[in-house]
């Protein structure tokens, strides 16, 4: 019973920690269509470099996403003000 708890908390941390990346990947979105709407219009074309061995996309997989969506607003951001 008590590893049967301690899994299920472990599922919702990860869960919690997803929700949260997931908003921050939104607002950035958001960000970016209002700011930005050039880097908006190529963002679909852009690939997400996903570890296709696995089955499933991690947590981790959403982290590098989001770094990247910053990474991108600094770029422009940078390119803006040069």
């Amino acid at each position: 019973m008590c590893s049967f708890i301690l899994k299920l908390n472990k599922i919702t941390v990860m869960k919690t920690k997803l929700n949260v990346i997931l908003t921050e990947i939104y607002q950035v979105t958001q960000t970016i269509q209002e700011k930005y709407p050039q880097l908006y219009q190529t963002l679909n074309e852009t690939p997400i470099r996903l570890d296709y061995t696995r089955m499933a996309i991690r947590v981790e997989d959403y982290r590098k996403y989001l770094r990247f969506l910053k990474e991108q607003i600094r770029v422009l951001e940078h390119q803006t003000h040069a």
